[in-house]
């Protein structure tokens, strides 16, 4: 029951990696978890499945590359739930394209999903984990985004992107009792 008393965020919860991520953490005992994400009606299915079990789950539609979006919704949980104890940024997409057949517009869409929403998620929460002197950021990065991969040129950088952006958080918010880290995992195959 680690975290217990904890109120949790995780950004593109509908996926299947937010779907286990948020099962571990009510399995650790968390108190509340909002799950953002932009796909409305699979958000509902999951936070009434995990209402029946028992869990303090709320949905929250949102785009999260939307910067006012992000503020509204931001506010919205802080009032609700009053202080949020851990951020897991968990959006991302990803192609396989070698770089002369990029579309500059699918390079912004991945830099913008899988960077830019957790900028704004951080820049959204953090001073309210600074002011409780407490929080954790989770980012989630990939194994592409540190040694490179088979992926498109985009992926990996917005990958190295959230690795860059997660150290600086880390010297700009030790002092604050908050910590950042990356998960980088490997290319996870939904064997379904």
């Amino acid at each position: 029951m680690r975290l217990k008393y904890r109120n949790d965020i995780v950004t593109v919860a509908a996926g299947g990696f937010g779907q286990v991520i948020i099962r571990i953490f009510f399995r650790e005992g968390a108190n509340k978890i909002a799950l953002v994400d932009i796909n409305e009606k699979l958000l509902k299915e999951i936070v009434g499945e995990l209402k029946k079990e028992g869990c303090e789950a709320f949905a929250y539609k949102t785009d999260v590359v939307n910067d006012k979006d992000v503020e509204k919704i931001s506010s919205q949980i802080l009032k609700e739930f009053q202080k949020i104890d851990i951020l897991v940024n968990n959006a991302g997409i990803a192609q396989s394209l070698p770089i002369q057949k990029v579309p500059v517009q699918d390079w912004e869409k991945t830099i913008d999903i899988n960077l830019k929403s957790a900028f704004l998620f951080c820049k959204m929460f953090v001073e309210s984990m600074i002011h409780q002197k407490y929080g954790k950021i989770i980012n989630i990065s990939s194994i592409a985004g540190q040694t490179g991969r088979s992926v498109s040129v985009q992926y990996a950088a917005s990958k190295a992107g959230i690795i860059g952006l997660t150290r600086n958080l880390v010297f700009q918010l030790v002092d604050q009792g908050i910590n950042a880290n990356v998960l980088a995992p490997r290319p996870i195959i939904n064997q379904c």
